[in-house]
């Protein structure tokens, strides 16, 4: 697989068009299915046509494979959240709370109050040296 090959997918994703970004995807995890990033990337277009159930297993795929990569983390708990899976989404962005955008951070503490670990988040977020809640009025209340 290329860097340009790669490029192809993301650039697909860039313009909205889905179907082509995990045409081609699909073409390269055929070739190597153990690139992360490919996975990863076929796990977006299927989020961005609310195919949520679909795109898990490329996401989670995409952590096993590269699991130092916070970013595939945030997606998959959140759209475990997407999907009320609610104590699996509060496992996944638990731990990685203190690089959780708004976002991410609002499915966390839904997660955290739905499967009953608030204390655990809460805590874990007043340890961190410059934690102010969150500014969006939804994730305020979350929070």
């Amino acid at each position: 697989m290329t860097t340009a090959s790669l490029d192809q997918v993301y650039a697909a994703l860039g313009s909205g068009e889905w179907e082509q970004a995990r045409l081609e995807g699909a073409r390269l995890l055929a070739e190597n299915p153990s690139v992360a990033a490919v996975h990863h990337a076929v796990g977006l277009s299927l989020c961005a046509e609310d195919r949520l159930q679909q795109a898990l297993p490329h996401l989670e795929r995409a952590c096993d494979l590269d699991p130092a990569t916070v970013r595939w983390s945030r997606d998959v708990g959140v759209v475990y959240g997407g999907l009320h899976r609610w104590p699996e989404s509060a496992d996944k962005l638990t731990p990685i709370v203190q690089w959780l955008d708004e976002q991410a951070l609002m499915v966390c503490l839904i997660a955290a109050v739905e499967s009953h670990r608030t204390a655990d988040v809460l805590a874990r977020l007043e340890a961190l040296p410059d934690w102010r809640p969150p500014s969006d009025i939804e994730a305020r209340c979350a929070y």
